[in-house]
């Protein structure tokens, strides 16, 4: 079942915005590069610090994502490739969530990279 996304526009901007990175800026400040980026990246559009904010918490309260799902999404498997996880990945896992309502990292992470347009960070 597809997510609800009308009360919620936070998704989609947040799809938009990793659209928009340089795979070399989806780690923000730090080494790791990987899904849990995502919720850096909520936390920078929800104006939080990143360093002192719940990373699934974040993703909760700008996209509407129940906690379980952004859990997922933030923290895959320990082993899972999401831990390699570029933009692309990303944009590939959320609008699969936003239209299926699925957290697929094994999906996502088959996704083709694509050129970023803009080169917003």
């Amino acid at each position: 079942m597809p997510f609800d996304d009308t009360k919620h526009t936070g998704l989609n901007l947040l799809i938009e915005h990793l659209r928009g990175l340089p795979p070399e800026r989806f780690g923000m400040d730090y080494a790791c590069g990987s899904a849990c980026c995502i919720g850096g990246w909520a936390n920078t559009l929800l104006g939080v610090p990143r360093r002192t904010a719940f990373l699934s918490g974040a993703v909760h309260r700008l996209t509407g994502i129940p906690i379980p799902d952004a859990e997922k999404i933030c923290w895959p498997a320990p082993g899972s490739p999401a831990w390699e996880a570029k933009p692309h990945h990303a944009v590939a896992l959320l609008e699969r969530y936003r239209d299926h309502g699925i957290v697929d990292w094994e999906l996502a992470m088959a996704a083709p990279a694509v050129p970023v347009l803009d080169g917003r960070a």
